[in-house]
């Protein structure tokens, strides 16, 4: 009965009513039904135009993130959950395990995703995949921390920073010089590339600079090229876990837009 309501809300044009209907097979656990509500908001659009994707979209977010590991290779495919709230992998990561999942999503690239993304929420990942794209282990070394994950709800997404550490207030000193050279350059560059998809996907500004002295110097330096030097500043060190931390928190999202998923961070 909810599929007929899912073609009755396709043949009114009615985006809000598939959208209840996706909650609803999803809140019965109708997996099968939600498939083939998918299906046909997915045929909707392709074959009259009418603006059923974000539909189809959402049933394949809510499948990746409740259904059973068997749908997982109906939604884990690069063309899969466009507009969803997260990357698919990243959200069928938070509950199902790569032991348990990972023979059933075809072998590929959103494979080598999923199993990233298990790996960053801490499982072990023993054996070798047909497909590598990132040449870097798929067990968290013993000095990486647990990184801050999303968390992905029925309703959408929950995103919690890594925790602040606590500071110290310092005087901020006269701006220095910026360093140019090309050892520099790189230092510079490697801090962007975390980020860069900040200003691409947001429109936030991205600000790096290098000196020849102190951290409380750089951040003269960049308030200076800003156009504001501040009396103080709150100054904490970080250790090189509670970095890494940070710098996957910043690559895996950014200040708004789609968050990316902890494989690209």
């Amino acid at each position: 009965m909810t599929v007929e309501r899912a073609r009755d809300a396709i043949a009114g044009n009615d985006l809000d009513e598939l959208i209840r209907v996706v909650d609803a097979l999803a809140g019965d656990h109708a997996w099968d039904s939600l498939l083939d509500v998918r299906d046909l908001a997915r045929r909707a659009f392709e074959a009259t135009g009418r603006q059923m994707w974000p539909a189809a979209s959402w049933a394949e977010y809510r499948l990746a993130l409740s259904g059973p590991a068997e749908v997982l290779a109906e939604v884990l495919t690069p063309d899969a959950g466009f507009f969803a709230p997260g990357p698919l992998a990243e959200v069928a990561a938070q509950h199902h395990r790569w032991d348990d999942c990972g023979a059933l999503v075809p072998a590929g690239p959103m494979q080598q995703l999923f199993a990233f993304e298990c790996a960053a929420r801490g499982e072990r990942i023993e054996q070798p995949l047909p497909v590598d794209l990132f040449d870097i282990p798929l067990t968290r070394e013993r000095w990486e921390p647990d990184y801050v994950s999303a968390h992905y709800t029925p309703q959408g997404i929950d995103l919690s920073a890594p925790e602040l550490p606590r500071g110290r207030s310092e005087e901020v000193d006269a701006p220095h010089e910026p360093l140019g050279d090309d050892e520099s350059f790189a230092g510079i560059e490697a801090l962007v590339d975390v980020v860069r998809h900040w200003g691409l996907d947001d429109g936030a500004a991205i600000d790096v600079v290098a000196v020849d002295g102190e951290a409380i110097d750089a951040i003269s330096t960049l308030a200076s090229a800003m156009g504001s030097v501040p009396r103080q500043v709150q100054v904490a060190a970080l250790s090189g876990t509670e970095a890494m931390e940070w710098l996957a928190w910043a690559a895996a999202h950014g200040a708004g837009g789609r968050r990316r998923g902890a494989a690209a961070g």
